[in-house]
């Protein structure tokens, strides 16, 4: 029984801290870095609970396994995540309400909702090609830095079990772009991080489990409506996934692969020696018979 950890160091969003906070939010960051996903919750509680005066920092920085809630009035799956939240309480896509219900919530403005409503159209079956199943939600918000900038996030949550030899696995992919007009063009920056752990008991490693973060920019041009900057994330969506999916098998598996075939021997060390043994007794005579 093995257990394989791949962790990429994931590239933090801006922050504002000063003095003894810099140290204790880069320490925290750190130790993220070292686990599973499935334990960055748990760190994360307990990073706020011993920094209070962090904890927004620390929870718009550090990407945690998605989690999903049925919308109330649609009976639709949306993702849960820091980018549909305010206090306790998210808000579905689909509706455009919270839940639990929340005075004075924070809401899209109207022209980003409907980029945020077409956006989910098109990802929901962006989603169901490349996945065949999974809960895919899109948000926008007003980053308030600058006239016609915007920034959309696009996550994807697959669970996926009993298919070769994997007991259980999960995908999480967060894409968040930030959008913002240069001349006639629009730059998209893309930042991606994918969150993957898998339980495959049955081919003799035990816990596959990591994080891995991209970047990317483009400066694509975009006409008055919603359509074409859809058209152009998605587009970038589509390749980024594309290639931390082939990045993820050839060196991280493979890797994998590679360090379980040097650690297991199926046969058992003593069993090889004595086969090894055996053939050169069996070489010897043969040997010692020809030359009769």
């Amino acid at each position: 029984m093995c257990c394989q950890h791949f962790i990429e160091l994931q590239t933090p969003k801006p922050h504002q801290t000063h003095n003894m906070s810099d140290a204790q939010y880069e320490a925290g960051l750190d130790l993220v870095r070292r686990l599973a996903p499935t334990k960055i919750p748990e760190l994360v509680g307990h990073l706020c609970s011993l920094c209070p005066d962090l904890t927004d920092d620390w929870l718009t920085s550090i990407d945690q396994p998605l989690q999903v809630k049925r919308c109330a009035q649609t009976g639709r799956d949306f993702i849960l995540c820091d980018y549909n939240r305010d206090a306790d309480s998210y808000r579905s896509p689909f509706s455009n309400e919270y839940e639990p219900p929340l005075e004075d919530a924070v809401l899209p403005p109207d022209n980003l909702r409907q980029l945020e409503a077409e956006a989910n159209d098109i990802f929901a079956t962006f989603t169901k090609l490349y996945y065949e199943s999974g809960v895919c939600s899109v948000y926008a918000w007003d980053p308030a830095t600058e006239d016609g900038a915007f920034a959309m996030g696009v996550f994807i949550h697959k669970v996926g079990e009993g298919h070769r030899g994997l007991d259980q696995g999960v995908w999480d992919s967060i894409h968040v772009f930030e959008v913002v007009p240069e001349g006639d063009k629009f730059a998209y920056r893309l930042t991606t991080t994918v969150l993957l752990s898998m339980n495959a008991s049955g081919t003799g490693l035990k816990t596959l489990a990591g994080s891995y973060t991209q970047q990317a920019e483009n400066n694509l041009k975009a006409g008055s409506g919603w359509h074409d900057h859809v058209v152009n994330m998605g587009k970038m969506v589509e390749t980024m996934e594309n290639q931390m999916r082939n990045s993820l098998q050839s060196v991280y598996f493979g890797k994998a692969k590679d360090v379980l075939g040097e650690l297991r021997d199926a046969a058992g060390a003593s069993q090889t020696q004595r086969m090894a043994a055996l053939q050169s007794s069996l070489a010897a005579q043969l040997k010692a018979r020809n030359a009769m």
